[in-house]
């Protein structure tokens, strides 16, 4: 128990330290593990939204297909472990401190002779991830980009497909403040002679992306134009779609997942298994997404009232969430939509209240115990602009019963901001007269 608190306490203790994108720590980190990533074949996924649906999506219809599956995601939402999966389990705690101990052991060693040696959280993170998917001997392992994609501490694998889903404005300081700017980060993970899908549409990243393809002799096969699909039905469990992909039918596929951007991840996620050189069936492409499981995305938590967890953390996201919530309360016929909200304080305030608060009849400000978590007060002022009743309550799970035991059965409770905000009710709905 001694030398588990150590180890982990080492390695949450790297987390608070400034962020700084590069290749150099992480390749040299590599080496010192004898590069265990390129002992197993990959998948690489960049993006502003969409990214962790498509990993999982990719891995579930991996593992469907018979392959031992690795999955690398980031951040995580209730447990730190499902940041490294093996078909669909999480890294065993035992094995999560083995790996910080080697990793450890390898880093202070190095520094002996070189000072300025001093990998981040991230950089130690997808280190652990390499070695264990070697060690664990996957068949392919699907890779989340951290942020924006050409300097991630992920961008040392080869992988066989390159996904770009689609492109927002996010973590401006870090990747420029422009779209284009922000594209040309993310088309980083594109090698020579490459496959690259993108589910972007919009012309001007397309050209980044495009013109990136051009240089690295890459084929770029874009979703928009190789994918139809036509949502069939929904409830507020799954959703049920069809579509022609690359020239193949897909009558009926079924995702337990919510919103047309869903629909859009599922039919990206289809295009970049197609192109693997391994023969993956329909059945295989089809229980792989039926059984995909990433929690907080438009989730459906309880019913009368409607309670539902969804990670909204950017302008981009809050727009899919915009559109999927007014269809929900028309479909639904629900009366009162009350918000449970708070953000990071690096986030776009005034851009998410705006896309998100006039949809809300009453606001409840919270704030998770996470150090990037933005100031209440600074959340209050920005949502009483749209309407009075606006409370605040710093405790996440007071927060929501507070909500319940506001809500009427024919009402919506809404839980959204920071994947760190949603990570503090550990997926579940607290009881009444908390």
């Amino acid at each position: 128990m001694k030398e588990r608190n150590l180890y982990l306490r080492y390695l949450f203790s790297l987390e608070r330290k400034p962020i700084r994108l590069g290749l150099r720590n992480i390749s040299i980190l590599c080496s010192l593990l004898g590069n265990p990533q390129l002992s197993y074949k990959t998948i690489h996924i960049a993006g502003t939204n969409g990214k962790g649906s498509t990993v999982a999506m990719i891995s579930s219809i991996l593992k469907e297909a018979g392959f031992r599956a690795g999955m690398n995601t980031s951040p995580h939402l209730y447990d730190f472990r499902e940041r490294i999966q093996v078909n669909g389990k999480k890294i065993t705690e035992k094995e999560l401190i083995k790996g910080i101990k080697k990793v450890k052991e390898l880093i202070e060693a190095h520094r002996e002779n070189n000072k300025k040696f001093r990998p981040s959280f991230f950089e130690v993170v997808t280190a652990i991830a390499f070695e264990y998917f070697r060690k664990k001997k996957v068949d392919y392992a699907v890779f989340e980009v951290g942020m924006g994609g050409r300097l991630d501490a992920t961008n040392v694998i080869n992988p066989e497909v390159a996904v770009i889903t689609t492109i927002g404005l996010e973590h401006q300081r870090h990747l420029g403040n422009t779209i284009q700017k922000i594209a040309f980060e993310k088309a980083g993970i594109i090698k020579e002679n490459s496959l690259v899908v993108t589910a972007e549409e919009k012309k001007e990243v397309l050209s980044v992306f495009r013109k990136k393809c051009s240089e690295k002799k890459a084929r770029l096969f874009e979703v928009k134009k190789l994918c139809k699909y036509k949502i069939k039905k929904f409830n507020l469990m799954e959703q049920e779609f069809s579509a022609v992909i690359k020239g193949k039918n897909y009558p009926s596929i079924r995702i337990p997942l919510l919103g047309e951007h869903e629909a859009i991840n599922a039919c990206t996620s289809i295009l970049a298994v197609q192109l693997l050189k391994e023969k993956i069936n329909e059945k295989a492409i089809r229980n792989g997404l039926k059984e995909v499981d990433w929690p907080g995305r438009f989730e459906v938590k309880k019913k009368n009232p409607l309670v539902v967890f969804d990670v909204t953390h950017n302008p981009h996201g809050a727009n899919a969430s915009r559109k999927t919530l007014i269809e929900f309360r028309k479909r639904f016929n629900l009366r009162k939509l009350i918000m449970v909200i708070g953000i990071s304080k690096d986030k776009n305030l005034k851009e998410i209240a705006s896309i998100l608060f006039p949809l809300a009849d009453r606001i409840i400000i919270s704030k998770s115990s996470h150090h990037r978590a933005m100031d209440t007060d600074r959340i209050e002022r920005e949502a009483r602009k749209y309407m009075k009743e606006v409370k605040v309550i710093p405790d996440v799970n007071k927060a929501i019963n507070h909500a319940l035991n506001s809500a009427s059965i024919n009402d919506f409770v809404f839980v959204t901001g920071s994947i760190y905000l949603l990570g503090e009710t550990k997926g579940k709905i607290p009881k009444k007269g908390i």
